[in-house]
């Protein structure tokens, strides 16, 4: 004979030890997730890479001055500079410390929405790529290779909405500003001057965007190459200290070494369409020479000065970009997680 009393209350111990084996899966399948997380996730990557990029171009801009003057000026120039130390000199005895700011003020007001688009969107592409594995049920564990392909791939839409949005008007201003103070008498008297000045002269698309084509492919391989390699060098490196927990942040030292390195290896690859880029965004009479076409520029840098040509102006880019990125990555790095506590 079984007693009904028995049976419900085995039946509430069946119940219970259901339950409890549930919550012990919810639980162990959170704890897998966490440690397949490899990477950290900012809260406020707007914000944060805004900030980011202010800070960065104000160090960094005088050797993205200097590079524009050797790929700008042909060999032929009478006035033409051979090296970053010569540039520098003559810019310091005839303009002042000023002079190596020339064309900054563009820089000025697209580097804060130029690095929030670039790291919010590069955020915002991992989250989606992340979500959509979730709801497949995968484990982000055992998925390490296809958050390595994520990277590269948010990296190279990160360029791309950067490049479109802010990079090519801001290039194109910066340009035809630095171009202009050259002048015995420069027309430009600020930015806002400059740009009301060449949509007037050039028309919104030619004086704006032109060398989209060059700007736009240069970014995303910038992108696809900095992201992608700083994810795996973060990666390497918390393997060689042991330090999987990506809320425990590496130090300061690893993270400007790293991004330094990430950014001289893309500098070195992406430079001969930086200097197609440059030439295309130059004032009316530089872009005469080849009427805004992205082969006829080429084909004009070519046979002004060889191949050699379209490494002129490396040396200070090489070493802007080395800093520039290794202080993005490094400053990005300390501020969100400063803004997480914060907001």
């Amino acid at each position: 004979w079984a007693s009904p009393f028995r049976a419900r209350g085995s039946d509430n111990a069946e119940q219970y030890g259901q339950g409890r084996a549930r919550q012990r899966r919810v639980t162990m399948s959170k704890e897998k997730r966490r440690e397949g997380e490899t990477r950290y996730k900012p809260k406020h990557p707007f914000l944060a890479g805004a900030i980011t990029g202010g800070i960065e171009i104000c160090i960094t801009y005088p050797l993205e001055y200097a590079k524009c003057q050797l790929q700008l000026k042909p060999k032929t120039s009478q006035q033409a500079t051979e090296s970053l130390l010569s540039v520098l000199r003559i810019t310091l005895k005839s303009k002042g410390a000023l002079g190596l700011y020339d064309g900054i003020s563009s820089w000025l007001f697209f580097s804060f929405p130029r690095a929030a688009f670039r790291f919010s969107t590069y955020e915002y592409v991992l989250r989606v790529f992340e979500s959509c594995r979730e709801r497949q049920g995968e484990q982000v564990a055992k998925s390490s290779d296809r958050t390595g392909s994520a990277v590269f791939v948010a990296g190279i839409v990160a360029g791309l909405v950067e490049s479109s949005t802010c990079m090519t008007p801001m290039h194109c201003i910066q340009i035809k500003m630095q171009q202009d103070s050259m002048r015995r008498d420069p027309i430009y008297r600020n930015f806002f001057h400059a740009t009301k000045s060449i949509v007037k002269e050039e028309g919104f698309r030619h004086g704006l965007f032109a060398g989209m084509t060059p700007t736009v492919l240069k970014q995303c391989l910038n992108s696809l190459i900095r992201f992608g390699s700083m994810y795996e060098m973060t990666k390497w490196r918390r393997n060689q200290i042991q330090s999987q927990d990506p809320a425990v942040p590496l130090p300061t030292r690893d993270v400007f070494l790293l991004g330094a390195i990430a950014g001289a290896l893309s500098a070195v690859v992406s430079h001969p369409i930086d200097t197609v880029k440059s030439n295309m965004q130059g004032n009316k009479e530089h872009i005469a020479k080849f009427k805004y076409s992205t082969w006829g520029c080429m084909k004009h840098i070519y046979a002004t000065g060889g191949l050699v040509a379209f490494y002129s102006g490396l040396t200070p880019r090489l070493i802007r970009v080395t800093i520039e990125q290794a202080t993005t990555f490094a400053l990005f790095d300390r501020i969100s997680r400063a803004l997480d506590l914060s907001f």
